[in-house]
């Protein structure tokens, strides 16, 4: 119920073209995007510049080498898609996610 690619094309918006979507950890499925979100969320709270080194310092406590995913996973989505047709499908995807999750909860109930 996710699409890696879209995760992709969207972290590469918000870092590559500034763009300014309304996402959140909840909209991404896969672990290390959803560090990256977060970490990207933390630097404008802070209004500090988001970047690739930006980034990486703040998660870097994890030991994880953000930049070398970025720069070979990420920096490659600069095709393909529209900004706004993967903000959709991301948002889709992530609300698809949450009624499954509630759906289930309900059954347990």
């Amino acid at each position: 119920m996710y699409d890696e690619n879209i995760e992709k094309r969207v972290l590469y918006c918000i870092i590559f073209e500034n763009e300014q979507l309304n996402v959140n950890e909840d909209d991404f499925f896969i672990t290390k995007h959803k560090q990256i979100i977060n970490a990207i969320k933390e630097l404008k709270r802070k209004k500090q510049e988001v970047n690739l080194i930006s980034i990486n310092n703040l998660i870097k406590n994890n030991n994880s080498d953000v930049i070398k995913y970025i720069s070979l996973n990420i920096a490659e989505y600069n095709y393909g898609t529209s900004t706004e047709y993967a903000y959709r499908e991301l948002k889709r995807l992530s609300k698809k996610r949450k009624l499954i999750k509630v759906s289930k909860e309900i059954q347990e109930n």
